[in-house]
């Protein structure tokens, strides 16, 4: 009766009031960050870094060190000029390190997945193939018979 149409009323208006909340909170935090060209100069460095020591091993905390940074806002700043998260990007390095020696080397799969910074050989041929679509032996079979055309 009367008493339904009231608390359906109440529901309602109570449910609207936490919609409101919700997108008001949402666009209060800014999703984008301001990159100065200070925040550039050190996201610049960081990404030296990691392009000159991807075979090392790599933490966010000694990257964001790098670029002095905390390594939360190193993360977001990364993420937010770059489009893709740190760890993404030295995976990115690391597979096409791993791309380069595939077909200009004779080392084992274990020595080039080493030189390149992968902990050990099962992710080396995990991460290639989930990146490449192809396993790493595969990879250097088709580039090497696309070369001997």
């Amino acid at each position: 009766s009367n008493d339904g149409i009231v608390d359906s009323l109440f529901l309602h208006s109570c449910a609207d009031r936490i919609l409101y909340t919700l997108i008001k909170l949402s666009k209060s935090r800014s999703p984008h960050l301001t990159v100065t060209p200070a925040h550039i100069q050190s996201l610049s460095e960081a990404k030296k870094y990691i392009n000159n020591n991807y075979s090392e091993k790599m933490s966010l905390d000694v990257i964001a060190e790098k670029a002095f940074l905390s390594p939360i806002y190193f993360h977001r700043l990364f993420k937010e000029f770059y489009g893709i998260t740190p760890a993404d990007y030295i995976l990115k390095v690391r597979i096409s390190a791993a791309k380069q020696q595939l077909i200009t080397k004779e080392d084992s799969l274990a020595k080039i997945a080493a030189d390149c910074g992968f902990s050990s050989q099962s992710y080396f041929n995990y991460s290639f193939k989930k990146q490449t679509g192809l396993s790493p032996l595969k990879y250097k079979k088709k580039m090497l018979s696309q070369m001997d055309i």
